[in-house]
């Protein structure tokens, strides 16, 4: 037990990871990914639901910080599927190690100053305009919320809590804090949650050095994942998770 005016060390640990994590983020940022999604990636998917019938959608924004992410890629989505929406099985897991960022996230209430790159149609769609005291504000609406769910994670812990069915994984401006090995661990794990020709996608800032056999790009930091390409056996070094 915990004595009197102390926090246990979990706790400790979670408001000192909130404390030292940067939380840059914006909707539409990097707009050239959301291009590449509409363009190429969505009506592929849509294309393959013709002849498979299946109509399943599965994206996880990793680092997701205060939900701008998250957002922006169900927005995407919704926009690009269209009247067809409602025969879509739409989920996107968005995670964080930062627990204060997903309790925001988790409201979906932002600033009005936050949605200058959101176009106006999309804005008026997606979002309930504040009035009184929160006329400055905007809320992300239920239907646009429901799509996302939030979840804590640390891309170092030994475990991940995490499907293995992902058609898209998005995990930008976050390995730059780790150094190379550790990117190489992180990226490795996260594309053996992606399905084969799975797409993977990083910051401007970020690149995969070479690291990897297993993915081939596609475009500017965007990349797709090689059918069976990507080995069974832990990095070296590095103990294999039990659900890695």
């Amino acid at each position: 037990m915990t004595g009197a005016g102390h926090k246990d060390n979990g706790t400790e640990i979670e408001l000192f990871a909130n404390a030292v994590t940067t939380n840059k983020t914006a909707f539409f940022r990097e707009p050239h990914h959301f291009d590449f999604l509409r363009q190429i990636w969505l009506p592929e998917r849509i294309e393959q639901a013709r002849s498979s019938g299946s109509r399943k959608l599965r994206i996880w924004s990793a680092a997701c910080s205060t939900g701008e992410e998250p957002y922006t890629l169900a927005m995407t989505v919704l926009d690009t599927i269209g009247a067809t929406a409602s025969a879509w099985d739409v989920q996107i897991l968005a995670t964080d190690i930062n627990s204060s960022v997903l309790d925001r996230a988790r409201s979906g209430i932002y600033g009005l100053d936050t949605t200058e790159d959101i176009p106006r149609a999309t804005l008026e769609r997606y979002f309930l305009r504040g009035t009184g005291q929160r006329a400055n504000q905007v809320r992300v609406r239920p239907e646009l919320r429901k799509l996302v769910t939030f979840q804590q994670l640390n891309f170092i812990a030994p475990s991940w809590s995490v499907p293995k069915d992902f058609h898209l994984v998005i995990c930008r401006n976050a390995l730059i804090y780790f150094d190379s090995a550790t990117q190489r661990m992180i990226v490795e794990r996260l594309c053996r949650h992606l399905i084969d020709d799975g797409y993977f996608i990083l910051g401007h800032s970020e690149s995969l050095l070479g690291h990897t056999s297993f993915l081939e790009r596609e475009g500017n930091t965007i990349y797709r994942k090689r059918a069976g390409a990507l080995p069974n056996s832990p990095l070296p070094g590095r103990p294999a998770s039990k659900n890695p």
